[in-house]
C-alpha cells in the first residue's frame, strides 16, 4: 500500500471529507509540526521538517499521534527516533495502528566496546606482601633485577605505539 493509498483508504472518515486536500494539508501539517516541537521540545529545522513532512504524508492524524507519544517516552534522542519509527513503519507497510503498536523498534546501535590490555606483569600480581624491611638474597636481587628490567623494556615498546 502507498502513502496515497492510505490517504484514500480514510476518505469515508469524517474528519477528512470536511475539509479540501490543500486545506488539509496545511493544517494538517502545521499541527504536526507543532506537536512534535511541544510534545518532544525540540527545534523543527526546514530540512527536518520535510522529512517529517515526507513521511507522515503516508499515515493518517492517529498513527503520528502514536508515533510522537512512542518516541516520547523511549528515543533518547526524539529528534532521530521520531523519523526511525515512521520510517521503519513505512517500510514494513505498517497499515494499521494496532500494526504499528505491536512493531518494534530499536534504539540501541550497535557498537563496539574496546577495553583496555592489561600491561600489569605476572610477577607484580604473583608477588607475596613481604616485610618492606627485609632484604634480598643476593640471587633473589638477581632474578627482581632481571624481571625489572624486562618490565621495562615492555613498557618502552609498549609506549612506542
Amino acid at each position: 500500500m502507498t502513502c496515497q493509498d492510505v490517504l484514500k483508504s480514510h476518505a469515508n472518515d469524517t474528519e477528512y471529507t470536511t475539509t479540501t486536500e490543500n486545506s488539509r494539508s496545511g493544517n494538517y501539517h502545521n499541527n504536526i509540526i507543532n506537536k512534535i516541537r511541544v510534545e518532544l521540545g525540540i527545534n523543527i529545522t526546514p530540512a527536518y521538517k520535510n522529512e517529517i513532512l515526507k513521511l507522515s504524508s503516508c499515515f493518517d492524524a492517529k498513527f503520528i499521534n502514536y508515533a510522537i507519544e512512542y518516541t516520547s517516552i523511549n528515543g533518547s534522542r526524539p529528534k532521530q527516533f521520531l523519523l526511525k519509527v515512521l520510517s521503519n513503519w513505512k517500510n514494513a507497510n505498517i497499515t494499521t495502528l494496532e500494526q504499528a503498536k505491536n512493531f518494534k523498534i530499536s534504539n540501541k546501535k550497535n557498537s563496539i566496546v574496546q577495553f583496555s590490555k592489561e600491561k600489569t606483569p605476572e610477577w607484580l600480581n604473583n608477588r607475596t606482601n613481604r616485610n618492606e624491611n627485609e632484604e634480598m638474597s643476593e640471587e633473589e636481587r638477581a632474578k627482581f633485577e632481571k624481571k625489572r628490567e624486562e618490565f621495562k623494556r615492555l613498557l618502552e615498546e609498549d609506549w612506542k605505539e
